[in-house]
């Protein structure tokens, strides 16, 4: 009998991700986890039941964040990070499990956010906001005055 099931291996791995991005990735993302990272959107779009136009979404976002990683572009390579990527397997490990149904009710504020991928990326943004405010919430006072 497996010691965690899958998706409870998912979410485990999601917020190591997080976690190893809230301590190592405070000034920049290093070229090889950017490429790391978008190995592992490349296996989320391949092996996940990806509702709606998630998959195109991903693909987009795959794409733009290949390009600033191949351009070296620094402040977008965030984009293509520890704590987005974590927060992308995080919520759909989430969405997975059932988790995310009280995020669907935001359908009643605007019809448009009814869909499980406006839930999903809903998610995601809320997931990738929390773990960067928690790493500028945990960085030294003297490494926070210059950002």
């Amino acid at each position: 009998m497996p010691l965690l099931a899958p998706l409870q291996s998912e979410i485990l791995w999601s917020l190591i991700t997080i976690g190893y991005g809230v301590w190592k990735e405070r000034h920049f993302v290093a070229l090889s986890t950017a490429i790391m990272n978008l190995a592992g959107f490349l296996m989320v779009i391949a092996t996940f039941d990806l509702p709606d136009y998630i998959p195109l979404f991903l693909l987009v976002y795959v794409v733009l964040s290949a390009l600033a990683a191949y351009t070296r572009n620094y402040a977008l390579m965030e984009l293509a990070g520890c704590k987005p990527y974590g927060s992308l397997t995080l919520a759909l490990g989430l969405y997975e499990m059932g988790f995310l149904a009280p995020l669907s009710l935001l359908g009643r504020i605007y019809e448009g956010l009814a869909t499980e991928a406006a839930t999903i990326v809903v998610a995601w943004i809320i997931l990738a906001v929390a773990s960067h405010l928690l790493m500028r919430k945990l960085m030294r006072p003297q490494e926070n005055e210059g950002l």
